[in-house]
This record gives structure tokens, sequence and C-alpha cells, in this order.
């Protein structure tokens, strides 16, 4: 059993371009897009079941995506109570099994909701877990996505925090290909799925960050750098965040095209690798060098009459205790106004 990585970001615009096989609201049974099997419920707004054994909707054939290795299933849910489950089936196989991505043992309690995201492999009716993390927040409407990648990696979005990556194929038996599905089970009523779509996996990395835009400022004990921001392509789901690289280590994910690197060594010189990724987990990437600036020199003198100093002496001549410097401070003018007294002196200093 593994356990998710998670990011959290702000969401991200969609390009609008991108193209969905089906994009539908679940009110009503319609054939064209879906085939219904288990114990499944139209109630004129939502898709549920309220069986232990749930019910599921699968494309019909004149959707392409039986052979896809690649794909996006996106669910939007009505959540209202307690209880019950919502199911992404990915590389499903009639013959072999599937891969199970499962929003559960939900809990609602008024505006608050949280739930558990599981990822199991089902072969022959017996369930493997693979992943899962506890107590993520969910709500009502909440938009749940599963991208696969060519590469068999899982993501899942819940709104716009990602979850993954978890890599199918180091899970034997492997299923490389096979069709999808979704599904809800044990849902009470009000509990539901509002809208389904399924789509291709966008396959074009994000618009490349012009090397010529990427700029830094070394500053003490600390370097900032900022770019060009960069988008999605015209036909993408959108763009998602950049990741920083130093020396080829990991050091941030971030929303916007800037960082500051605080843990940089004096006068060393650094190679940073900026991706930046869209929504499907496409990558485009541009290095920068920067080198830290070297530690300042310290003055070492103490002149002047400091506050918390200690002196000795008389007549204008103060001897620190602790440096040794001779502060000689001389008259050398002074005036009078009207009660008011001026005084001109000169200081000398032994350091």
């Amino acid at each position: 059993m593994a356990c998710w990585a998670m990011a959290l970001l702000a969401p991200a615009a969609a390009s609008g371009a991108y193209t969905w096989w089906v994009d539908q609201y679940l009110g009503t049974y319609n054939t064209y897009y879906w085939y219904a099997t288990g114990y499944w419920n139209f109630t004129g707004t939502i898709f549920t079941s309220s069986h232990p054994d749930g019910a599921t909707l699968l494309p019909p054939i004149n959707v392409p995506i039986t052979s896809d290795t690649a794909y996006e299933v996106s669910t939007q849910l009505f959540i209202s109570a307690s209880g019950g489950g919502f199911i992404h089936y990915v590389r499903s196989n009639s013959h072999e099994g599937s891969y199970t991505v499962a929003l559960k043992d939900i809990t609602k309690n008024g505006s608050a909701c949280q739930a558990n995201l599981v990822a199991s492999r089902v072969l022959l009716g017996s369930v493997t877990e693979l992943g899962r993390v506890d107590g993520v927040a969910c709500r009502d409407w909440v938009e749940m996505r599963t991208v696969v990648t060519p590469n068999h990696l899982l993501y899942v979005y819940l709104d716009s925090t990602l979850y993954g990556p978890l890599d199918l194929a180091a899970h034997i038996p492997f299923f490389p290909t096979g069709g999808l599905a979704i599904g809800v089970k044990s849902a009470p009523i009000g509990n539901g799925i509002y809208r389904a779509r399924l789509g291709p996996k966008d396959m074009v990395a994000p618009n490349a960050i012009p090397a010529s835009s990427v700029i830094s400022q070394p500053w003490q004990g600390s370097i900032d750098l900022a770019w060009q921001g960069s988008t999605d392509d015209a036909n993408g789901r959108g763009f998602l965040d950049y990741e920083v690289y130093r020396n080829g280590s990991y050091m941030a994910t971030l929303k916007e095209p800037g960082f500051t690197d605080q843990t940089v060594a004096a006068g060393t010189q650094y190679t940073y690798t900026i991706v930046a990724r869209d929504q499907h987990l496409n990558t485009t990437s541009v290095q920068h060098i920067a080198t830290a600036l070297a530690n300042a020199t310290v003055n070492p003198r103490k002149v002047g009459l400091r506050p918390l100093g200690t002196y000795w002496g008389a007549a204008g001549e103060n001897i620190d205790m602790g440096s040794g410097n001779l502060n000689y401070t001389v008259g050398v003018l002074g005036a009078k106004s009207r009660g008011i007294a001026a005084r001109l002196a000169l200081s000398y200093n032994s350091q």
C-alpha cells in the first residue's frame, strides 16, 4: 500500500478548446452515451444508487476509448449527506480486471465534508489497495478527476488539489490497456453524480518559458528568480504549476513565476531548472545559472562611543576596554545666544 503525494494548487483556467468524447448531465438516461448496469436510478438531476453493490455507467462502443491507454475521467458530485461512495474505473477489462479510484467513507456535517481517497486493483473479484489518502476535503459539487498517462501513471484531482502519481505498472498483474466507467454505491438520498465527462489525454506541453526571460538577483544569503509565465496549449485542459529544481534536486512547487532560494552558500554557483506543467502533467523546462554573493566583509573596528561600551579616561579621553580603541574628543568652538549653547568638537579614534 502506498501513500500518495499531495499538492495544493490554485484553480487553473481551462483553455476552453479541449474536446471531450462525452460531456453529459446525468439527470436522465441517455443510451447514446451510456450503458447502465447494476442498481441504478436517474432522479432527474443525478445518477445514483443506494444499493451496496451500486451502479455503473459505461460508455458505448461509439466512444473511442476501449483500447486507449491515456485519458481523463471527470465527475461532478452532489454530496448532501454522509455515506456512500463514488468510483472511477480505469484500464477496465472484463476479462482481467480494473483499477479503481474511489471517494468513500464520506462524512458531511453542515458545510464541512471529508472523505477517504483510495486507489485499488480489482482482479477476479479480489481487491488490492494500492494507495490512499484519508481525510481529504470534499464539498457539494466537488469535481473528481482521474488522469491516466501513457507511461501508466495515475493522478487524481479533487477540485484544484492534486494527488499522485501512482505507478500502475509497478503492481503485478498490470493491465496495460482497457476502457473506463464511473459508478456510485450505497448513496444516501440526494447524493449522486451530476455531470460526467470523458476525454483524451492532452499530449502537448505547455508553452515554453523563454530562457531570456529568466532573471536572477543574488542577495546576501539568498537568490531571487523570476521568469515569464507559461500557459497551456490551445487544446489543453489548462495550466497547472511550476516546479523548481536546483542542481537536479527538487526545491518547490509554485503557482506564480517567481522563487526565492534561501539556502544558498556564499560564492557558490547553482543551476536552476524551472519546469512548467499543465493539468495533464505535460512539461516544458528551462535552465538558468546563478551565483550567490560572497560573504560580506565585516568591519572589525569599534570606533566612537557606544551605549553599551566600557571606557576609562579623563578630559575627553575614552579608552574602550573591549577593543582598545582610544576615542579622544576636544572642543574647538563654542557659541551662546539667549540661553542656547552650541559646541563644535573634533573626535579622534585610534582604530
